[in-house]
């Protein structure tokens, strides 16, 4: 890095810049492969849900089902898509869009 005007064995272990050197040339994957979404409910819900009458259990139901589509759909939007195209040196590789989750 001298023309940085910085001194390697001054700021690294003298086995570092070998190192790095050795892995130049390396491709590292950064993308992910996949996300882990739980959609749970309070316990004071699941009580509620378990102790009512059947119309007021119905409505919670209808109510999480709501919730959970909801929730689905905006996850989607997020992280539903694929990459095409080269990424790095200042450029973003295209997004493509997806058909949805998996689940």
């Amino acid at each position: 890095m001298s023309a940085a005007g910085v001194d390697l064995a001054a700021v690294y272990p003298a086995d570092r810049p070998a190192e790095a050197c050795r892995w130049r040339n390396a491709r590292v994957r950064v993308g992910n492969r996949g996300y882990d979404l739980m959609l749970d409910v309070e316990k004071s819900v699941s009580v509620l849900y378990g102790l009512s009458t059947p119309a007021v259990s119905a409505v919670v139901e209808n109510t999480f089902a709501e919730a959970v589509a909801e929730t689905v759909a905006a996850v989607e939007g997020w992280v539903a898509y694929g990459r095409r195209g080269h990424q790095g040196d200042g450029r973003l590789a295209t997004r493509i869009p997806a058909s949805g989750l998996l689940g």
